[in-house]
């Protein structure tokens, strides 16, 4: 475990902890249940790395295809909930495209993480957050965008899937030919999830914020 692994599994658990403080002080509902998908993100972390620690000759690659389709429906949810009418119809086609899209990728049955699930996440996480942006540019949100928790959630996945889609098949090419510049790239990724995670840590004090 190299220290961009530490950095990003400190920078999971302090951001979860923030979370659970809010929960404790001011209810789920006012962070839209952004804290299940922080705890059910550690939960998988850490079941990856203690199945690597203790048995490493087992295959974790089935925890990851889980967790996509965790993440797809958590924030088909979240998003849905957020929006009026008609762009939560369009939250509801675009999710249940992308459950159909990775029942036909995801295969349990093969010891592999599918590039296409990868894929598959990162246009996810880059079609809701661009949808939210247009929804806030035609409609008076009575506050300042960036004031707006759902701004800086939106920006999180943005940037996370802006990185990984077009870093998730050079990655499996390097894995097989040059396993170094593989390692640089895994531990750029790290880093693009520590800061993903801390621009959902300004959206959950924006939530604090927040009357209702």
């Amino acid at each position: 475990m190299n220290v961009f692994v530490i950095i990003y599994n400190a920078t999971l658990f302090i951001i979860l902890g923030l979370s659970l403080l809010l929960v404790a002080r001011y209810g789920s509902k006012k962070q839209n249940f952004l804290w299940l998908y922080l705890l059910v993100t550690f939960g998988f972390e850490c079941s990856a790395v203690i199945n690597w620690l203790q048995f490493p000759a087992v295959n974790t690659d089935w925890i990851y295809k889980s967790y996509a389709l965790f993440c797809i429906v958590f924030f088909g949810i979240y998003y849905s909930r957020i929006f009026p009418k008609t762009y939560r119809n369009i939250v509801v086609i675009l999710t249940l495209t992308a459950l159909i899209a990775f029942a036909s990728i995801a295969d349990y049955t093969v010891q592999a993480f599918e590039p296409g699930i990868g894929v598959l996440i990162s246009v996810f996480y880059i079609l809701l957050p661009l949808l939210w942006y247009v929804y806030a540019l035609h409609h008076n949100l009575n506050q300042k965008i960036t004031e707006n928790p759902h701004f800086w959630i939106s920006s999180a996945l943005l940037f996370w899937g802006s990185f990984y889609v077009f870093s998730i098949y050079p990655a499996k090419y390097l894995y097989e030919k040059d396993l170094s510049f593989y390692t640089v790239i895994i531990n750029i990724n790290y880093m693009v999830a520590v800061v993903m995670y801390v621009l959902m840590a300004i959206g959950l004090l924006k939530f604090k914020r927040q009357k209702t």
